[in-house]
């Protein structure tokens, strides 16, 4: 059996210790990381921070200019713009709740 309630306690868990490690972080790899998993956690729950957390992971990886992040960060950003469109046309054609 699957137990969906479950899993969002597991999720919420993760995110909320991500979100502390990642204030206690100083700028890097690590950190940009760590936002990319937030912006991942967040994405379908609250779009908003997502796209915050995102950003966020973006800048980073630019200030760090390092190949292994930079591409992870601009994706992270596209995901969350593509997820909002699909979002908005979804409530467009089948109204939202």
């Amino acid at each position: 059996c699957f137990n969906i309630s479950g899993l969002a306690q597991k999720r919420q868990k993760e995110l909320d210790s991500l979100i502390t490690v990642d204030k206690e972080l100083p700028d890097s790899i690590e950190k940009a990381q760590i936002l990319g998993r937030i912006h991942e956690l967040m994405m379908f729950t609250d779009p908003e921070l997502a796209r915050k957390y995102a950003n966020e992971g973006l800048e980073l990886s630019k200030k760090l200019n390092s190949p292994r992040v930079l591409p992870m960060g601009i994706s992270n950003l596209e995901t969350t713009f593509i997820t909002e469109v699909k979002m908005i046309l979804r409530c467009t054609i089948m109204g939202c709740h």
